[in-house]
């Protein structure tokens, strides 16, 4: 009987070794499938991703994962045909490797009020043609102070210095040619993968990092 498993063992280790990864049989623990059902298996899934995007330190943790690794990175835009200079991955990957590095480059280049890392929420639209004002939006100065931020500096993102103001709510006004939108600085409730690779992509871009 061992034998018999040892053969079969070695068969299949045989059949399998060459194999590239997607011929492979994947191997899964063995669950009874009516304990599961979909609905669970994506709440476990999309609470565990979005307990990555509730801190900056967990968003950029999961940005490292990702570009740790410069073969897979390269594997990958091989697989998908896309040519960039050769400089992007390993300057990539060097910084995936720090997280400490990471995180510290955000802190530098995320907006904020104060020591509120901020977004900004629109709160108020305004129609300049008589005609478009039934678009009009506003929101209550009640349901503002419920989502702001007070403060009395604002730091725009990028490598700039925070700007005094009057002090509470930071108003960011949009005068266009149709319309006027006035927006206020909120926190910061989903640190995104877009939002860490926007950071990344302004650090390794900015004159003051040259290389």
């Amino acid at each position: 009987m061992f034998e018999n498993k040892t053969c079969s063992i070695f068969a299949y280790v045989k059949n399998n070794i060459n194999k590239p990864a997607y011929q492979k049989p994947i191997q899964v623990p063995r669950v009874r499938a009516n304990l599961m059902t979909n609905k669970e298996l994506n709440k476990v899934q999309n609470e565990v991703k979005k307990a990555s995007e509730k801190t900056l330190t967990g968003a950029v943790k999961a940005w490292c994962q990702l570009f740790k690794s410069s073969k897979e990175v390269n594997e990958i835009l091989k697989d998908n045909d896309i040519k960039v200079d050769k400089a992007i991955v390993p300057a990539l990957a060097a910084l995936a490797k720090d997280k400490e590095v990471v995180i510290q480059l955000c802190k530098e280049i995320l907006p904020r009020v104060d020591e509120t890392f901020c977004a900004y929420k629109e709160i108020e639209r305004v129609y300049l043609d008589k005609q478009d004002q039934d678009k009009n939006t506003k929101l209550s100065e009640d349901k503002v102070a419920e989502i702001s931020i007070t403060g009395k500096a604002h730091k725009r993102f990028g490598y700039n210095e925070p700007i005094e103001y009057d002090g509470g709510v930071y108003y960011d006004v949009f005068n266009g040619t149709d319309k006027r939108i006035i927006k206020c600085a909120v926190p910061i409730k989903r640190y995104t993968y877009n939002l860490i690779a926007k950071c990344v992509t302004y650090y390794l871009t900015h004159p003051k990092n040259e290389r």
